[in-house]
């Protein structure tokens, strides 16, 4: 006898966050910017650099996001009370684990 199996992912309501359907970038603001720069003299590429690093109106640059990944782990560093050592050793570690990589990351995720 066939039994009903229960299905293995459940939908939910959207809880609020980015729109998962928006465009990542506003393309004519990035052709803007872009255009701006290699008017002034850069070349194409380093003008593509320069958007990812300065970033959007309403995106964050690289430059932003290395500030925040910085800062988190300033918080976590202090959280935890772990010193440059400690820090380096785990850090050491994750990248030459896998396994040990993926709980590092399950242990920072918020919630």
């Amino acid at each position: 006898m066939a039994r009903h199996q229960q299905p293995r992912s459940r939908y939910t309501a959207y809880d609020g966050g980015p729109d998962p359907l928006a465009p990542p970038v506003d393309i004519a603001e990035a052709l803007d910017s872009i255009g701006e720069d290699v008017m002034a003299g850069y070349s194409p590429e380093r003008a593509m650099r320069e958007f990812l690093r300065r970033g959007g109106r309403d995106q964050a640059g690289l430059d932003e996001l290395a500030r925040r990944v910085a800062e988190r782990r300033r918080e976590l560093t202090q959280q935890n009370n772990l010193d440059g050592a400690t820090y380096n050793a785990i850090a050491a570690q994750a990248q030459s684990d896998p396994a040990f990589a993926a709980r590092v990351s399950a242990l920072a995720a918020p919630g």
